[in-house]
Protein backbone atom coordinates (compact mmCIF):
# COMPACT_ATOMS: atom_id res chain seq x y z
CA UNK A 1 0.00 0.00 0.00
CA UNK A 2 3.04 2.29 0.22
CA UNK A 3 2.53 2.95 -3.27
CA UNK A 4 -0.91 4.10 -3.15
CA UNK A 5 0.05 5.99 -0.14
CA UNK A 6 2.24 8.39 -2.02
CA UNK A 7 -0.17 8.72 -5.26
CA UNK A 8 -2.86 11.06 -5.80
CA UNK A 9 -5.89 9.47 -6.14
CA UNK A 10 -7.91 10.75 -9.44
CA UNK A 11 -11.36 9.21 -8.73
CA UNK A 12 -14.09 10.69 -6.36
CA UNK A 13 -15.77 13.16 -8.35
CA UNK A 14 -19.40 15.00 -6.94
CA UNK A 15 -22.18 14.31 -9.46
CA UNK A 16 -23.90 17.42 -9.61
CA UNK A 17 -25.80 18.83 -12.58
CA UNK A 18 -26.64 22.23 -14.47
CA UNK A 19 -29.86 23.75 -16.92
CA UNK A 20 -28.57 25.57 -19.86
CA UNK A 21 -30.09 29.25 -20.02
CA UNK A 22 -31.28 30.52 -23.18
CA UNK A 23 -28.80 32.84 -24.67
CA UNK A 24 -28.15 34.17 -28.03
CA UNK A 25 -24.95 34.61 -29.82
CA UNK A 26 -22.30 32.07 -31.46
CA UNK A 27 -18.79 31.28 -30.03
CA UNK A 28 -15.87 29.34 -31.15
CA UNK A 29 -13.78 27.65 -28.69
CA UNK A 30 -10.66 25.02 -29.05
CA UNK A 31 -10.74 22.25 -26.93
CA UNK A 32 -7.86 22.35 -24.25
CA UNK A 33 -5.92 19.30 -21.92
CA UNK A 34 -9.05 17.93 -19.15
CA UNK A 35 -11.83 19.03 -21.08
CA UNK A 36 -15.11 17.24 -21.53
CA UNK A 37 -17.99 18.22 -23.82
CA UNK A 38 -19.99 18.47 -20.38
CA UNK A 39 -17.45 20.84 -18.77
CA UNK A 40 -17.89 22.70 -21.64
CA UNK A 41 -21.09 22.90 -22.15
CA UNK A 42 -21.48 24.17 -18.47
CA UNK A 43 -18.41 27.08 -18.92
CA UNK A 44 -20.46 28.54 -21.61
CA UNK A 45 -23.94 27.97 -20.33
CA UNK A 46 -24.99 25.56 -23.30
CA UNK A 47 -25.34 22.07 -23.55
CA UNK A 48 -23.09 18.97 -24.72
CA UNK A 49 -26.25 18.19 -27.38
CA UNK A 50 -25.94 21.78 -28.58
CA UNK A 51 -22.41 21.94 -28.81
CA UNK A 52 -22.22 18.37 -30.91
CA UNK A 53 -24.63 19.16 -33.45
CA UNK A 54 -23.51 22.96 -33.86
CA UNK A 55 -19.58 21.21 -33.99
CA UNK A 56 -20.88 18.46 -36.44
CA UNK A 57 -19.63 15.75 -33.96
CA UNK A 58 -21.38 12.28 -34.47
CA UNK A 59 -20.17 10.81 -31.08
CA UNK A 60 -20.39 13.14 -28.02
CA UNK A 61 -18.08 10.85 -26.27
CA UNK A 62 -15.07 11.57 -28.65
CA UNK A 63 -13.06 14.99 -28.38
CA UNK A 64 -9.58 15.73 -28.97
CA UNK A 65 -7.17 18.19 -27.44
CA UNK A 66 -7.03 20.94 -30.27
CA UNK A 67 -10.66 20.35 -31.65
CA UNK A 68 -12.41 23.49 -32.74
CA UNK A 69 -15.81 23.49 -31.83
CA UNK A 70 -18.79 26.13 -32.03
CA UNK A 71 -20.55 27.10 -29.05
CA UNK A 72 -24.04 28.23 -29.81
CA UNK A 73 -26.57 30.16 -27.56
CA UNK A 74 -23.44 31.30 -25.61
CA UNK A 75 -24.32 35.00 -25.34
CA UNK A 76 -20.21 35.94 -26.92
CA UNK A 77 -19.01 35.24 -23.42
CA UNK A 78 -15.40 33.86 -23.03
CA UNK A 79 -14.99 30.75 -21.53
CA UNK A 80 -13.65 30.94 -17.83
CA UNK A 81 -9.98 28.79 -16.91
CA UNK A 82 -10.34 25.06 -16.59
CA UNK A 83 -10.46 24.30 -12.45
CA UNK A 84 -7.70 23.84 -11.03
CA UNK A 85 -5.93 20.44 -9.85
CA UNK A 86 -6.62 19.79 -6.06
CA UNK A 87 -3.33 19.89 -4.54
CA UNK A 88 -1.72 17.24 -3.55
CA UNK A 89 -1.82 15.71 0.19
CA UNK A 90 1.85 15.06 0.62
CA UNK A 91 5.12 14.55 -1.70
CA UNK A 92 6.59 11.98 -2.77
CA UNK A 93 9.68 11.11 -0.95
CA UNK A 94 12.70 9.11 -2.10
CA UNK A 95 12.38 9.04 -5.55
CA UNK A 96 14.52 7.51 -8.02
CA UNK A 97 13.42 7.53 -11.52
CA UNK A 98 15.09 6.77 -15.16
CA UNK A 99 13.99 9.68 -17.10
CA UNK A 100 13.93 10.72 -21.24
CA UNK A 101 14.69 14.43 -21.30
CA UNK A 102 12.35 16.06 -24.13
CA UNK A 103 9.56 18.26 -24.31
CA UNK A 104 5.50 17.16 -24.13
CA UNK A 105 4.57 16.24 -27.63
CA UNK A 106 1.14 17.82 -29.05
CA UNK A 107 -2.08 15.30 -29.75
CA UNK A 108 -2.21 13.39 -33.15
CA UNK A 109 -3.92 11.23 -34.49
CA UNK A 110 -3.37 7.15 -34.52
CA UNK A 111 -4.93 4.51 -36.45
CA UNK A 112 -9.01 5.07 -36.67
CA UNK A 113 -9.48 1.24 -36.77
CA UNK A 114 -7.75 1.23 -33.75
CA UNK A 115 -9.00 4.29 -32.02
CA UNK A 116 -12.27 2.93 -32.79
CA UNK A 117 -11.53 -0.19 -30.69
CA UNK A 118 -10.06 1.39 -27.61
CA UNK A 119 -12.89 4.15 -28.01
CA UNK A 120 -15.34 0.77 -27.60
CA UNK A 121 -13.29 -0.98 -25.16
CA UNK A 122 -13.24 2.83 -22.77
CA UNK A 123 -16.76 2.35 -20.38
CA UNK A 124 -17.46 5.25 -17.82
CA UNK A 125 -18.11 3.79 -13.94
CA UNK A 126 -20.45 5.05 -11.17
CA UNK A 127 -20.08 3.87 -8.02
CA UNK A 128 -22.73 4.20 -5.99
CA UNK A 129 -21.80 3.94 -2.14
CA UNK A 130 -23.61 3.15 1.21
CA UNK A 131 -20.75 5.85 2.66
CA UNK A 132 -23.04 8.56 0.94
CA UNK A 133 -20.61 9.51 -1.80
CA UNK A 134 -20.49 8.01 -5.63
CA UNK A 135 -16.91 7.73 -7.31
CA UNK A 136 -16.64 8.06 -10.75
CA UNK A 137 -13.95 6.29 -12.46
CA UNK A 138 -12.93 4.56 -15.98
CA UNK A 139 -13.00 1.05 -17.16
CA UNK A 140 -10.71 -0.80 -19.65
CA UNK A 141 -12.65 -3.98 -21.18
CA UNK A 142 -9.89 -6.54 -21.87
CA UNK A 143 -11.95 -9.72 -21.76
CA UNK A 144 -12.74 -11.33 -24.42
CA UNK A 145 -15.95 -11.44 -23.74
CA UNK A 146 -16.83 -7.96 -23.51
CA UNK A 147 -18.07 -8.04 -20.52
CA UNK A 148 -14.34 -8.07 -17.83
CA UNK A 149 -12.53 -5.47 -17.61
CA UNK A 150 -9.67 -3.50 -15.08
CA UNK A 151 -10.36 0.07 -13.20
CA UNK A 152 -7.80 1.46 -10.27
CA UNK A 153 -8.74 -0.07 -7.05
CA UNK A 154 -9.74 3.40 -5.59
CA UNK A 155 -12.90 3.81 -7.74
CA UNK A 156 -14.56 0.97 -6.03
CA UNK A 157 -12.34 0.69 -3.03
CA UNK A 158 -10.26 2.83 -0.05
CA UNK A 159 -6.76 2.68 -0.61
CA UNK A 160 -5.85 3.17 3.56
CA UNK A 161 -7.31 0.16 4.54
CA UNK A 162 -7.44 -2.09 1.11
CA UNK A 163 -10.92 -2.61 1.29
CA UNK A 164 -13.94 -2.26 -1.10
CA UNK A 165 -16.49 0.39 -0.36
CA UNK A 166 -19.67 -1.31 0.89
CA UNK A 167 -21.85 -0.24 -2.35
CA UNK A 168 -25.74 -0.33 -3.31
CA UNK A 169 -24.94 -0.62 -7.12
CA UNK A 170 -21.92 -0.21 -9.89
CA UNK A 171 -23.24 1.33 -13.28
CA UNK A 172 -21.57 1.05 -16.43
CA UNK A 173 -22.06 2.65 -19.21
CA UNK A 174 -20.45 5.12 -22.17
CA UNK A 175 -21.55 8.84 -21.63
CA UNK A 176 -24.26 8.27 -18.80
CA UNK A 177 -26.03 5.30 -20.41
CA UNK A 178 -26.32 3.93 -17.24
CA UNK A 179 -27.64 0.75 -18.15
CA UNK A 180 -25.82 -2.10 -16.89
CA UNK A 181 -24.52 -3.33 -13.64
CA UNK A 182 -21.62 -4.95 -12.55
CA UNK A 183 -19.68 -6.25 -9.66
CA UNK A 184 -16.18 -6.75 -8.39
CA UNK A 185 -14.19 -9.80 -9.07
CA UNK A 186 -10.77 -9.71 -7.93
CA UNK A 187 -8.53 -6.59 -6.63
CA UNK A 188 -5.01 -5.72 -6.15
CA UNK A 189 -4.91 -2.99 -3.35
CA UNK A 190 -1.22 -2.59 -3.48
CA UNK A 191 -0.75 -1.84 -7.31
CA UNK A 192 -4.47 -0.16 -7.37
CA UNK A 193 -6.30 -2.25 -9.72
CA UNK A 194 -9.53 -4.23 -9.83
CA UNK A 195 -10.86 -6.57 -12.12
CA UNK A 196 -14.66 -6.09 -12.61
CA UNK A 197 -17.17 -8.13 -14.51
CA UNK A 198 -20.65 -6.85 -15.87
CA UNK A 199 -23.66 -8.90 -14.51
CA UNK A 200 -26.12 -10.62 -17.70
CA UNK A 201 -27.89 -8.30 -18.72
CA UNK A 202 -30.67 -8.81 -22.34
CA UNK A 203 -29.94 -8.11 -25.50
CA UNK A 204 -26.19 -7.13 -24.31
CA UNK A 205 -23.47 -8.89 -27.18
CA UNK A 206 -20.47 -7.34 -24.70
CA UNK A 207 -18.33 -4.02 -25.34
CA UNK A 208 -15.23 -4.22 -27.54
CA UNK A 209 -12.30 -5.44 -26.33
CA UNK A 210 -8.84 -3.87 -26.08
CA UNK A 211 -5.81 -6.07 -26.82
CA UNK A 212 -3.38 -6.92 -24.06
CA UNK A 213 0.25 -5.49 -24.77
CA UNK A 214 3.29 -6.37 -22.92
CA UNK A 215 4.56 -3.51 -20.72
CA UNK A 216 8.20 -5.01 -20.04
CA UNK A 217 8.64 -3.77 -23.76
CA UNK A 218 8.19 -0.21 -23.29
CA UNK A 219 10.57 2.40 -23.17
CA UNK A 220 11.18 5.64 -22.95
CA UNK A 221 10.24 7.70 -25.64
CA UNK A 222 7.14 5.99 -26.64
CA UNK A 223 3.75 7.28 -27.81
CA UNK A 224 1.62 6.77 -25.41
CA UNK A 225 -2.27 7.59 -25.82
CA UNK A 226 -4.76 7.93 -22.87
CA UNK A 227 -8.62 7.08 -23.02
CA UNK A 228 -10.85 7.76 -20.18
CA UNK A 229 -13.90 10.12 -19.15
CA UNK A 230 -12.62 12.93 -16.70
CA UNK A 231 -15.56 14.32 -15.23
CA UNK A 232 -17.63 11.16 -14.84
CA UNK A 233 -21.26 12.08 -14.54
CA UNK A 234 -21.13 15.00 -17.20
CA UNK A 235 -18.02 13.72 -19.35
CA UNK A 236 -17.60 12.56 -22.30
CA UNK A 237 -14.66 10.37 -23.13
CA UNK A 238 -11.12 12.14 -24.00
CA UNK A 239 -8.15 11.48 -26.05
CA UNK A 240 -4.84 12.71 -25.33
CA UNK A 241 -1.69 11.76 -27.03
CA UNK A 242 1.89 11.99 -24.96
CA UNK A 243 5.29 10.31 -24.69
CA UNK A 244 6.49 7.80 -21.93
CA UNK A 245 8.84 10.25 -19.92
CA UNK A 246 10.17 8.71 -17.11
CA UNK A 247 9.58 5.14 -15.32
CA UNK A 248 9.30 5.63 -11.55
CA UNK A 249 10.33 3.45 -9.25
CA UNK A 250 8.89 3.85 -4.92
CA UNK A 251 10.59 1.08 -3.47
CA UNK A 252 14.29 -0.55 -3.48
CA UNK A 253 12.66 -3.01 -5.84
CA UNK A 254 14.05 -1.34 -9.53
CA UNK A 255 12.02 -3.89 -11.31
CA UNK A 256 8.59 -2.10 -9.92
CA UNK A 257 8.32 0.99 -12.28
CA UNK A 258 5.04 2.74 -12.66
CA UNK A 259 5.07 5.00 -15.95
CA UNK A 260 4.81 7.96 -15.99
CA UNK A 261 3.46 10.11 -19.04
CA UNK A 262 2.46 14.28 -20.15
CA UNK A 263 -0.98 12.50 -22.07
CA UNK A 264 -2.95 14.17 -19.45
CA UNK A 265 -5.33 12.45 -16.68
CA UNK A 266 -8.42 14.25 -14.80
CA UNK A 267 -10.60 13.08 -11.77
CA UNK A 268 -12.38 10.39 -13.63
CA UNK A 269 -9.43 9.14 -15.64
CA UNK A 270 -8.61 6.56 -13.01
CA UNK A 271 -8.92 3.18 -14.59
CA UNK A 272 -8.80 4.60 -18.26
CA UNK A 273 -6.68 2.94 -20.84
CA UNK A 274 -3.38 3.52 -21.74
CA UNK A 275 -2.66 1.87 -25.37
CA UNK A 276 0.45 2.04 -27.29
CA UNK A 277 0.63 3.13 -31.45
CA UNK A 278 -0.24 -0.97 -31.87
CA UNK A 279 -3.46 -0.31 -30.28
CA UNK A 280 -2.57 -2.57 -27.20
CA UNK A 281 -2.84 -1.39 -23.56
CA UNK A 282 0.11 -0.85 -22.06
CA UNK A 283 -1.14 0.57 -18.61
CA UNK A 284 -3.94 1.74 -16.28
CA UNK A 285 -4.58 5.39 -14.98
CA UNK A 286 -3.80 5.20 -11.56
CA UNK A 287 -2.64 9.26 -10.24
CA UNK A 288 -1.17 12.54 -11.43
CA UNK A 289 1.78 14.25 -10.21
CA UNK A 290 2.25 17.73 -10.43
CA UNK A 291 4.26 19.49 -7.22
CA UNK A 292 6.90 21.34 -8.97
CA UNK A 293 9.40 20.07 -6.59
CA UNK A 294 8.65 16.62 -7.17
CA UNK A 295 8.94 16.81 -10.78
CA UNK A 296 11.95 18.37 -10.54
CA UNK A 297 13.39 16.00 -8.36
CA UNK A 298 12.22 13.42 -10.92
CA UNK A 299 13.97 15.35 -14.29
CA UNK A 300 10.91 16.52 -15.49
CA UNK A 301 10.98 20.57 -15.14
CA UNK A 302 9.78 20.75 -18.80
CA UNK A 303 6.04 19.79 -17.86
CA UNK A 304 3.54 20.82 -15.51
CA UNK A 305 2.00 17.67 -14.26
CA UNK A 306 2.46 13.87 -15.59
CA UNK A 307 -0.12 10.92 -15.34
CA UNK A 308 0.61 7.77 -13.31
CA UNK A 309 0.11 4.67 -15.17
CA UNK A 310 0.36 1.27 -13.78
CA UNK A 311 1.99 -1.53 -15.72
CA UNK A 312 -0.37 -3.48 -17.44
CA UNK A 313 1.71 -6.70 -17.08
CA UNK A 314 1.10 -6.23 -12.93
CA UNK A 315 -2.52 -7.34 -13.82
CA UNK A 316 -1.69 -10.84 -15.07
CA UNK A 317 -2.14 -12.93 -11.86
CA UNK A 318 -5.65 -10.57 -11.25
CA UNK A 319 -6.52 -12.04 -15.14
CA UNK A 320 -5.06 -15.52 -14.18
Amino acid sequence: MLALALLIALAVQPVWSAQAAPLTATCSYTVRSGDTLGVIARRFNSSVAAIAEASGIDNPNVIRVGQALVIPNCDGAAAPPAPAAPAPSQAIPAIRAQSLDSAPLPPKDMDQALLDRAVGATINLQVETRLGFTAGGTGTVIGQDGRTFLTAFHVVGDTDTGRLYPTREIRVGPFMDWTLRAHVVAVDPEHDLAVLHVDDAADFGGFSFVPVGDSDSVRLGDTVYTLSYPGSAHGSLVTTRGTLLSMLSLTTDSATRYFLTDALASPGSSGGIAINERGEVIGIVSAVIFRRGTLDRLGLPQVGRVTVLVPINWSRPLLD
